[in-house]
């Protein structure tokens, strides 16, 4: 092989993989924001009154019209991308466990309503940039 043709292969090789680089980000930028949507919560919460309940609550009928999604309070704020996605992915596995193993009428839910529980699922800097924005809007 000459010197021409293993520059075209490596310059090629160059595009092929920066291309490649590009989809896989596209894709994975996709995937977190399809996965952080309030229909994909909704479709393995094991929650029986959870869309019910944030549709009569403050968290969706703000003064200020914005709507506020699950993962703006149940994740921390995506400005912190690694433990966004650190903690997405652990709840994420979580929630699939419970939904694949747990009968979700045997859950004490009455429980999981106490503040001390609320801690381990609803991320209190979250909440406060939601409340911020909210308030701008107002």
């Amino acid at each position: 092989m000459t010197d021409k043709t293993i520059k075209r292969k490596h310059y090629l090789l160059f595009i092929v993989g920066g291309l490649s680089a590009i989809l896989l980000l596209a894709l994975t930028n996709k995937t977190i924001h399809y996965t952080s949507t309030n229909e994909f919560c909704e479709s393995c919460h094991v929650h029986p009154h959870a869309e019910a309940t944030w549709k009569l609550s403050v968290h969706n009928n703000t003064r200020s019209g914005v709507s506020v999604k699950c993962v703006d309070c149940h994740l921390p704020p995506e400005d912190q991308p690694v433990r966004f996605l650190t903690r997405k992915a652990y709840h994420g596995a979580h929630d699939f466990y419970v939904f694949m193993t747990k009968d979700s009428s045997e859950i004490d839910w009455a429980e999981k309503r106490t503040i001390e529980a609320s801690k381990r699922f609803v991320y209190e800097d979250g909440c406060k940039s939601v409340i911020q924005i909210c308030s701008l809007q107002h």
